[in-house]
């Protein structure tokens, strides 16, 4: 289009433009005008119209990039919404079967046990059914959810075991969460123990910590479960399909607060240990995203 204009607009201006010829040593002076008007215009309006297309065309390729760059975040959100409702699904029936098995182990010898133990399952998978579709609960409810599931194996294990779980006073319970986070934890803290441990003890705390990032220091959520075993556990994760539920842990945790979070296993004569630390930060900031 440049083009054109820059052939028809002098062949316009010849004809159009008003200029009588007149001889100046035998040749036409509207010729040599014209030239120079053609010459004019190429230099500078011709330069002035390829830099305004130019910029037109960076300013549609920018808006495209920026429309292309919103998309691949909309569809980033996207994925992991779903992979976070896939790692869910699968969470919800590895929790259910152990549960279910944990009252059909209490049925023989304590029926009433069992009985009471259904009624708080109950109310469990009204918090599993209800609530954690959502993508975050308060840490209150989850606190809430891990209480009623250690009173449901306290149902089975009587005083046999040591068990304790506690919780802070400063530790905030309204900040949000992603639900059913902890409980692999807490089952495969049930699951590894056993009564023929020298100390048979389950030990499950939420507290508050430092956590170091970046060269600062900030507030984070610490969840730690401790559980007596006499083997090594890591080695019967792996050799079990209980081990998935770890992989889901840390994948979701991966995709919630990545670069954020500390995800620790280990292992000491006759101890397991389990910790989740999350920094505050991560957990509002995790929100913030959400509501935006």
């Amino acid at each position: 289009m440049i083009f054109a204009i820059m052939i028809i607009v002098p062949v316009w201006v010849k004809f159009h433009g008003g200029v009588q010829p007149r001889q100046i040593d035998g040749v036409e002076e509207s010729v040599l005008r014209s030239a120079l008007v053609y010459a004019g215009f190429s230099v500078r309006d011709g330069i002035m119209m390829v830099l305004a297309s130019g910029l037109g065309f960076a300013v549609r390729v920018g808006h495209e990039k920026e429309n292309l760059k919103k998309r691949e975040l909309e569809l980033n959100a996207e994925r992991r919404q779903i992979e976070l409702k896939s790692l869910k699904a699968q969470l919800n029936p590895h929790f259910l079967f152990n549960s279910l098995n944990n009252i059909y182990a209490l049925i023989e010898f304590a029926p009433k046990r069992a009985q009471r133990a259904l009624h708080d399952l109950s109310s469990m998978f009204r918090y599993i059914i209800y609530d954690t579709p959502s993508t975050t609960v308060t840490l209150a409810q989850e606190i809430q959810f891990i209480r009623e599931y250690v009173e449901l194996m306290r149902l089975r294990l009587g005083n046999a075991c040591d068990l304790e779980f506690s919780v802070d006073p400063d530790v905030p319970t309204e900040v949000p969460i992603t639900p059913l986070l902890y409980v692999t934890l807490v089952e495969n803290a049930f699951k590894h123990s056993s009564p023929d441990d020298e100390e048979y003890f389950i030990r499950i705390k939420i507290r508050m910590e430092p956590f170091k990032s970046h060269n600062s220091e900030e507030g984070s959520l610490v969840f730690k479960v401790e559980n007596s075993c006499t083997y090594s556990v890591s080695e019967s994760i792996e050799k079990e399909r209980s081990g998935v539920g770890l992989v889901n842990v840390r994948r979701q945790l991966n995709l919630l607060y990545p670069g954020s979070y500390k995800f620790e296993l280990s292992q000491e004569k006759g101890k397991h240990s389990a910790m989740i630390k999350i920094s505050m930060n991560a957990l509002m900031k995790n929100i913030k995203e959400q509501n935006a």
